[in-house]
């Protein structure tokens, strides 16, 4: 009895709600998940290119964490090749090659 009076409350208050709002919490909860681009020094950028050249020497296992469409990914993988001309890190795992854009990396971590 008592679920069918918690149901009638929560239907109640969805049919009060315009479209208008309904929208604009949309627009929020997609706007709450956004990380602003990190602005790197000149040390994190050193310190990043000495991990990259450091893990590919040694073949370790890396992690790589990009930012890109606000938001941050990581990559985990040995670390191939460094293409200085094109800018990109080739990152190879288990199931794929990534080809990783230079200019988006904002970490780098060796994981063994």
């Amino acid at each position: 009895m008592f679920e069918n009076n918690r149901d009638r409350g929560k239907i109640k208050w969805t049919a009060m709600m315009l479209p208008e709002h309904i929208a604009m919490l949309r627009d929020w909860h997609a706007e709450d998940g956004r990380v602003p681009q990190p602005i790197l020094t000149d040390f994190e950028l050193e310190e990043i290119q000495l991990q990259l050249e450091s893990a590919k020497l040694r073949r370790c296992i890396a992690q790589v964490s990009i930012w890109s469409d606000d938001k941050i990914s990581s990559y985990i993988g040995t670390i191939e090749e460094i293409d200085i001309r094109n800018r990109l890190i080739v990152l190879e795992d288990p199931f794929c090659i990534e080809r990783i854009p230079a200019d988006l990396i904002i970490a780098v971590q060796h994981l063994d």
